[in-house]
């Protein structure tokens, strides 16, 4: 549950993700609406004014319709590099990067960060050099290529301290010490000394962030509770607390949030403890009973379903687990989805209930309909691309640091991404192939009916087996 913590924060907000730097010249009196700027663009082609009101547009853009977004920076870089204007044609870049990360288009993104990189050294512009290395680092972060990440959340530290901007120090601090904290074999003391030197660089910035402070302690208590220091997380889980309710009504949602984490942290204190632990469940939950993230209620299902385990109450617990997995989309596996299905494995290990037995078809089916096998090639085939993503954009980095000329390092790339796609799409054909013999298979034995095509094997194994153990009891 904990390890779910930086995943989710990191969604929340962009702040991760620097979009910030040095400020952009304005022109006076410009519309403030899509049609406007776009009637005024036509009559302002081949002018200055060109990419000034392109990057207009794609801030006007950039959330709603980044397809269109991307176009208008296309424009923009075109007619920044007729213009002779390195400050328009860098933003162009960096922006472009912006927008393929958040799509997930990794490659594009790491090119475009690079390239806005070279731009800003020349134009001698370190606040976005800076920026330009975290987001970066960012990208690596989401590949799960943490060392690199580290490395380029580094480079942009360097500089923040160079210029003097203590919130993206803060910020970029933060960063690295979720990527020591999500490592393989995560180092605990860099995570910790990281987030508390960020937090003490945010306690001296005059305009305090008030949501990044909460991040921080949401992130200190996480590794707290992970470390069994139960009583200092539920110290910092306060302190965030105190932040969430600064926010005012943008809070609300954070501080309904942060009672689950509470409750999670008094239910691993032990059974004396479960009491509280239910009450800071419901409590949260009578504060927001509808989140605005599907994950959040998902996450707090969990932690309900898992206090019933500890307590004996299995077929209360298999309730709650039906409905976390109910309201899930169905087409995503999500990390509370995954929590969701290890606590059921583990119920259904236990032969009975308390008080009345475990229906475990029930489980089955809902599995069955919820998770089919095509989510888990899905799945497969999203941690080989990420694999081979994180490969590639080293490679990229690689290529553009090692001086070798632009031609040299297009042909390097395209031949990379190229063996990339031939691979991603054998694997896919593979995926294809084997998800219809599957499916055949099971459709042979009819071990799920009409309704559904597979389940998951390891339930369906381990319900098998439990259901031979009570026959032979019987």
């Amino acid at each position: 549950m904990t390890k779910i913590l930086p995943y989710l924060l990191s969604v929340l907000l962009f702040s991760t993700c620097s979009d910030g730097g040095s400020p952009v010249p304005v022109l006076e009196n410009l519309p403030k609406d899509v049609p406007g700027l776009e009637a005024l663009l036509r009559k302002s082609t081949g002018t200055p004014k060109e990419p000034l009101i392109c990057w207009k547009l794609y801030k006007q853009l950039r959330d709603g319709d980044p397809d269109r977004a991307l176009a208008y920076l296309e424009q923009q870089e075109s007619a920044a590099k007729k213009l002779g204007d390195t400050r328009y044609e860098g933003l162009a870049h960096y922006a472009r990067g912006m927008v393929n990360r958040r799509q997930g288009h990794f490659g594009p993104a790491i090119l475009s960060y690079l390239r806005a990189i070279d731009i800003f050294n020349e134009d001698k512009d370190l606040s976005r050099v800076a920026d330009s290395f975290n987001n970066i680092g960012y990208v690596f972060l989401q590949t799960g290529s943490y060392e690199a990440a580290i490395a380029y959340f580094e480079k942009a530290l360097k500089l923040y301290e160079t210029i003097g901007d203590t919130r993206y120090r803060s910020i970029a601090l933060k960063n690295i010490g979720i990527c020591y904290y999500r490592k393989k074999n995560p180092d605990n003391h860099l995570a910790r000394k990281s987030y508390l030197e960020a937090v003490s660089l945010q306690k001296e910035y005059d305009d305090k962030d008030n949501f990044h402070l909460y991040e921080l302690y949401m992130q200190l208590g996480s590794l707290d509770d992970q470390t069994q220091q139960y009583a200092k997380a539920l110290d910092n889980y306060t302190v965030a607390l105190e932040y969430a309710r600064a926010m005012g009504p943008e809070g609300a949602e954070y501080v309904a949030n942060i009672g689950y984490y509470i409750a999670e942290s008094y239910m691993h204190m032990g059974p004396e403890h479960f009491g509280t632990a239910m009450e800071h469940i419901e409590g949260s939950e009578a504060m927001n009973a509808a989140p605005s993230d599907v994950k959040i209620m998902v996450r707090r299902l969990n932690i309900a379903a898992e206090l019933a385990r500890r307590q004996g109450q299995y077929s209360e617990a298999v309730a709650l687990l039906e409905e976390a997995m109910g309201i899930s989309p169905a087409h995503i596996i999500s990390q509370p989805l995954k929590r969701s299905i290890a606590l059921l494995e583990s119920i259904v290990k236990k032969r009975k209930d308390s008080e009345v037995p475990v229906v475990y078809p029930t489980v089955v089916d809902l599995v069955a309909t919820q998770g089919s096998q095509l989510q888990l090639y899905t799945e497969l085939d999203r941690a080989l691309r990420s694999t081979l993503v994180a490969e590639g954009l080293q490679r990229i980095v690689e290529l553009h640091e090692s001086g070798k000329d632009r031609a040299s390092l297009r042909s390097d790339i395209r031949w990379t991404v190229m063996i990339s796609i031939l691979i991603l799409s054998i694997l896919s054909v593979i995926g294809v192939f084997g998800y219809r013999h599957l499916k055949r298979v099971r459709a042979e034995k009819d071990l799920i009916g009409k309704d559904r095509d597979v389940v998951f094997d390891k339930l369906v194994q381990t319900c098998n087996n439990l259901m031979q153990m009570r026959r032979s009891e019987d």
